[in-house]
């Protein structure tokens, strides 16, 4: 945004602008920052930004169409475990959270809930053990395995996993050493 303090002075950077902004952009993530603006700006302003809200957790919302495939798909071949599960009675749509080391997901079965074809991207630690468990269960619809992704200098190790109804993907990844 260029800005002239009067009718008679050229326009100039507003860089105060866009440090307030990196400003707000930091303490979304849960950041206080204090310092003194630099730059072209003659008085130099002392500027202090303050935790508006900080992010705890964020958990994916996924579609499913059936409650057996989705049993067998996220607790017996991914390992997850049902923290809890709702309906509001018998033969009603049901909802239920998933969790494993840290991951939680919300599976659900109500029209309206999440968008199908959804990717939940989850970066961990450990991917080759991860896969060498999903290996040995020798589930018959599904046979990942981890590939190479350059990305800003640095290499991704994928395991992508495509839900039973193919209505979302799971992507695993780590930074690998290489």
């Amino acid at each position: 945004m260029l800005v002239g303090t009067r009718e008679m002075e050229p326009a100039r950077p507003r860089w105060s602008c866009v440090r307030a902004l990196a400003g707000v952009l930091k303490s979304l993530r849960g950041f206080v920052i204090n310092r003194t603006d630099r730059g072209p700006d003659p008085l130099r302003r002392s500027a202090t930004y303050h935790v508006i809200m900080e992010v705890l957790r964020t958990i994916p919302i996924l579609r499913i169409f059936d409650l057996t495939k989705a049993r067998e798909f996220y607790i017996d071949y991914l390992g997850f475990q049902v923290d809890w599960e709702h309906t509001f009675e018998p033969g009603t749509p049901t909802y239920m959270q998933v969790s494993r080391a840290g991951c939680i997901l919300h599976l659900t079965e109500h029209h309206g809930d999440s968008c199908p074809g959804s990717t939940v991207f989850i970066k961990v630690t450990g991917l080759q053990e991860f896969h060498k468990e999903l290996s040995d269960k020798q589930y018959p619809f599904m046979r990942p395995g981890i590939e190479m992704m350059p990305h800003k200098q640095q290499m991704y190790q994928i395991l992508s996993v495509r839900t039973p109804s193919a209505r979302a993907n799971l992507v695993v990844s780590s930074i690998s050493r290489i």
